[in-house]
């Protein structure tokens, strides 16, 4: 009798696992169709579903801060900006050899960067927005390097990944089926951009006030991996823009040195024979009217920049 209830029990617990690796299989399948947010961009390029002519990759400062829409008007081609909220180059690296590897039409990648995006990083922002795309080996890589554990178990170990996960996830694969079986694509009249329509925010003048110095620490096998994917770049005869996006003047005078970010860019640049933007020496960074944080432009700021950006790209050769 000892021996037939563990036999049902195993049988049980086999079913049971069959179950959710299948229920697994078809949330991911869902999360890989949708098109809405932060997901939908990692979506679009690991299935090569958006080949723009410029192509905009950065941090939440390149999302918010560089217009596609005021590019494309300036320079007659199609842009999109894949632009990821919290997440600096050592993290969005897989996500552009697998744009380089997949791409043809593209002829222009502009690479958006913050102080902080060669500097270390031990955890990944917001996992869940590629763990659909997980078994793709960019992609993966890219997180194992910076956190190796969580990225191996959530790859390897089944049913692992839903424990890094949010309702954000199911309403992900929701949305994939819907426009799956109502055959309707989302529209994107920003085109990537999450422009911001905020003023100076009233609390930021004391978080400034608050504020404590900091260094700013460049990681030397980051700069390594940037300078791999600016030489891939060449090799797939795309040119490169490096932007150095605007911060406030007053936190980047009072509260750090952007000098050895700014340094670091520059020799990558040079080194590479490519265009390097540093706009947060713009007259623009003394104006609190064109940010709604320090870091941060809103619209209006957004505006100057994408023109400004145009007329540099106008006079690449």
């Amino acid at each position: 009798m000892r021996k037939k209830s563990i036999r049902q029990l195993i049988f049980f617990l086999i079913v049971l696992i069959v179950i959710g690796l299948l229920l697994d299989f078809i949330i991911e399948k869902g999360v890989k169709r949708s098109e809405i947010s932060w997901t939908g961009k990692v979506n679009k390029i690991c299935s090569q579903k958006n080949e723009p002519q410029i192509a905009i990759f950065g941090s939440s400062v390149g999302e918010v801060g560089i217009s596609p829409m005021i590019l494309s008007r300036e320079l007659k081609k199609n842009v999109y900006n894949f632009s990821i909220d919290g997440t600096p180059f050592i993290q969005y690296e897989g996500l552009i050899k697998e744009f380089l590897n997949k791409n043809e039409k593209t002829e222009i990648i502009v690479l958006a960067e913050a102080y902080f995006s060669l500097s270390p990083k031990n955890e990944i922002t917001e996992i869940q927005r590629y763990l659909a795309n997980i078994n793709n080996d960019n992609v993966y890589n890219s997180l194992l390097y910076i956190q190796p554990d969580l990225a191996w178990k959530c790859r390897y170990l089944p049913l692992y990944k839903y424990i890094t996960t949010d309702q954000t996830y199911f309403m992900n694969a929701f949305d994939g089926y819907k426009r799956y079986f109502s055959g309707n694509e989302l529209i994107d009249s920003n085109f990537g951009q999450r422009p911001v329509d905020r003023n100076w925010e009233v609390d930021e003048d004391l978080k400034i006030k608050e504020s404590k110095y900091f260094d700013i620490i460049i990681d030397s096998q980051i700069v390594n991996k940037y300078d791999s994917i600016l030489k891939k770049t060449k090799k797939k005869n795309k040119k490169t823009v490096i932007v150095l996006m605007p911060v406030f003047t007053m936190v980047s005078k009072k509260y750090t040195n952007l000098e050895p970010v700014r340094k670091a860019l520059y020799n990558l640049a040079k080194n590479n024979n490519v265009k390097f933007l540093d706009f947060t020496t713009l007259e623009l960074c003394n104006q609190k009217e064109y940010f709604y944080n320090s870091n941060h432009l809103n619209r209006k700021g957004a505006s100057i920049i994408s023109n400004i950006l145009a007329d540099s790209i106008r006079c690449i050769k």
